[in-house]
C-alpha cells in the first residue's frame, strides 16, 4: 500500500503565516503614521518661517508692520487665504502690533 501524501497548508502554517503578516502590517501603519505627523509639522514649520520672512520684507519696504496677512508682498506669497497649519487647518494667527504669527493648534504653539 502506498501512501498518499496531501499537498496544501496545515491549520499551523497558515496561522504563522497570518500573523507575521499582521505584525508587518501594523509596524508599517505605525511608520506611516509617525512620517505624516512629522511631515505636517515641518510643512507648518515652513509656512511660518515664510510668513515671518514675508513680514520682514513688508517693514523693510514700508517701514511699518502690515495691518494683515493679506497685505504682504503677492510675488513672495501666492496665495495667504489657503494658508493654514497643515495637521489642523486652522488659519495661522497674525498680530499686527507686535508683527508676529503663530500656530493656534496647541502641539504647535511654540514654533
Amino acid at each position: 500500500m502506498s501512501e498518499e501524501k496531501k499537498s496544501g497548508f496545515t491549520l499551523i502554517e497558515l496561522m504563522i503565516t497570518l500573523t507575521i503578516i499582521a505584525i508587518l502590517t501594523s509596524v508599517t501603519v505605525s511608520v506611516y503614521l509617525q512620517v505624516t505627523k512629522r511631515a505636517k509639522n515641518v510643512t507648518c514649520q515652513s509656512n511660518l518661517r515664510t510668513l515671518r520672512s514675508a513680514i520682514v520684507v513688508y517693514r523693510s519696504a514700508n517701514d511699518s508692520n502690515p495691518p494683515s496677512l493679506d497685505d504682504l508682498d503677492p510675488s513672495f506669497i501666492k496665495d495667504i487665504t489657503g494658508l493654514s497649519c497643515p495637521s489642523s487647518n486652522i488659519p495661522y494667527v497674525y498680530e499686527a502690533e507686535d508683527a508676529t504669527v503663530y500656530c493656534a493648534y496647541p502641539p504647535h504653539a511654540d514654533y
